[in-house]
């Protein structure tokens, strides 16, 4: 079930970790298609308001000087030949000329003096310049702008201001006034309600109506300028970097899943859930009783570490202690018993000094110098007596005795007991047991189990007592779960017992409870 759930959640999390890039790839696409069409729409007004800038300092110049230089009569022989210098000299003016009552009275186009009229004017600026938009000259082949300041008037074809290198058909142009609403020129479909974007803003672009939209404002006339460009989200800029972005994105996506994927694997592994389950403080201690047989009065317990997990999940000791000797955990998982042990057990010893606690420690532990420190730790917390204290040590696990002798010698000088645990499971002897200077032999439950049975084992644990008694160790047997066995074990001399028979583990305020009843039942 684990699994499947595991393998629906990385399928998900595949199609997320993929899609979001591919969106964000497509996004990103038509983000910068859009950038490039306002970037060119820019640079497109900008080099049309750069030729009206121009445009407009030439008309201001003319003037300037006629009204300078012809006050008296600005229609004389003088006024014209001025007129026609600075028509030659003037790029973007293609005439200028003298204006009264609408009629162009002299002007730079002819020699002599005639009178065309030039109908009213479109628009006033707030400076005084008035505008005609659409002015055709007695040829009537073309239309012009005239843009008229103190009688004078500067002529300009229409489509002047909108010559640009940069414009290409698909791009609409305009010029317009920013005093009172209205076109000089434009070429293409250019929408009026459009200027109301450009408010105090020098510059803005925006999407309106299908199109991409740049304004811009000109920094010395009152006059802005538009371009704009159809737009689709799909437009070859946008599918251009999509075809380079997608399939860099979603391989993006796919080593981000694998990557995840793998985190995901290290966290839930076994190994990273105990290591959680550590530093989480998942961990606690139980606390299985210790008879003295003969008077059934509790001397002792063996502590025994409990996991639970944060979703309350029990995991069991035969699962996470050999995982955790296999992965080098094991030394950490013994360091926490110890700390529970001093939380748990402070004034413990205080008040029932001849009690005593069980450790069960590891291989790794007894080859290293930590079990010595958290040995001392541990006394210092519960000021633990000589005998309070009891390190089990599983016999199948003593592989390397020179050590473990000196790991003894430094445990017993510390006033701790020593107990050979599971003893008859591993590949001990009566040589080794008589190398090794042991406190306490305990019985395997597997050899409890076989009394009174036909098991091919039922005569082993005979030998098993006789062999600690001459070597004068104390015995424990364990797992002790009925009457018939309490008995047998008792009647060959067994001194302790701990069992489902006498008691479950508890906790040790439950122990402490269980001490209490005893020494009630004896007084």
């Amino acid at each position: 079930m684990e699994f499947f759930k595991r393998k629906i959640f990385m399928s998900v999390l595949g199609i997320i970790c993929i899609s979001i890039p591919v969106f964000f790839a497509i996004y990103q696409s038509t983000k910068f298609g859009l950038s490039e069409t306002n970037d060119l729409l820019l640079n497109v007004a900008n080099n049309v308001i750069y030729r009206a800038d121009k445009t407009g300092k030439q008309i201001t110049k003319s003037i300037d000087k006629l009204k300078e230089e012809n006050k008296d009569n600005p229609c004389s022989e003088k006024s014209i030949r001025m007129m026609r210098t600075i028509d030659i000299d003037s790029s973007n003016i293609q005439a200028i000329g003298y204006i009264e009552n609408n009629t162009l009275l002299c002007s730079s186009l002819k020699a002599q003096q005639l009178e065309w009229n030039l109908g009213p004017v479109d628009l006033v600026t707030s400076s005084g310049v008035s505008v005609r938009f659409n002015v055709k000259l007695p040829d009537g082949k073309s239309t012009f702008i005239v843009i008229e300041k103190a009688h004078y008037a500067t002529i300009i074809h229409k489509q002047l201001l909108l010559e640009t290198a940069l414009f290409n058909k698909e791009i609409s142009l305009g010029v317009f006034s920013l005093d009172t609403p209205g076109l000089f020129a434009a070429r293409g479909f250019v929408d009026p309600a459009w200027f109301k974007h450009l408010d105090n803003k020098n510059q803005a672009t925006f999407l309106q109506d299908g199109y991409a939209i740049a304004l811009l404002k000109s920094q010395k006339f009152k006059i802005g300028t538009v371009a704009a460009k159809p737009f689709s989200w799909f437009n070859p800029h946008a599918i251009k970097t999509a075809l380079i972005l997608v399939p860099l994105c979603a391989l993006a996506g796919i080593l981000l899943t694998l990557l995840i994927s793998y985190v995901v694997g290290q966290q839930t592994s076994p190994v990273a859930i105990l290591k959680s389950g550590l530093k989480n403080r998942e961990f606690y201690l139980l606390y299985q009783p210790v008879f003295d047989i003969q008077n059934h009065r509790c001397i002792g317990a063996e502590a025994l570490l409990r996991w639970k997990r944060a979703n309350g999940k029990i995991i069991p000791p035969d699962e996470f202690i050999p995982l955790a000797e296999k992965n080098g955990l094991i030394q950490q998982i013994t360091a926490r018993v110890f700390e529970l042990l001093a939380e748990d057990a402070t004034d413990l010893f205080k008040t029932y000094p001849d009690f005593h606690l069980a450790i069960n420690v590891s291989a790794d532990d007894l080859h290293s110098n930590d079990i010595i420190v958290n040995l001392r730790t541990l006394i210092q917390a519960t000021q633990a007596g000589p005998g309070n204290l009891i390190i089990e040590a599983t016999e199948r696990k003593l592989m390397n005795l020179d050590i473990f002798q000196q790991t003894l010698y430094a445990i017993h000088s510390l006033g701790v007991k020593v107990a050979i645990d599971d003893f008859g499971t591993g590949y001990s002897n009566l040589a080794y047991l008589q190398t090794l200077k042991m406190d306490y032999l305990k019985i395997d439950k597997s050899f409890v189990d076989a009394i009174a049975t036909d098991s091919s084992t039922s005569q082993v644990i005979f030998h098993i007592i006789e062999m600690a008694k001459a070597l004068n160790l104390q015995i424990i047997a364990e797992g002790v779960e009925n009457k018939e066995q309490a008995e047998f074990i008792r009647d060959k001399g067994v001194q302790f017992a701990q069992g489902w028979l006498y008691s479950k583990a508890l906790p040790l305020s439950d122990v402490l409870l269980l001490i209490r009843s005893n020494n009630q039942g004896a007084s």
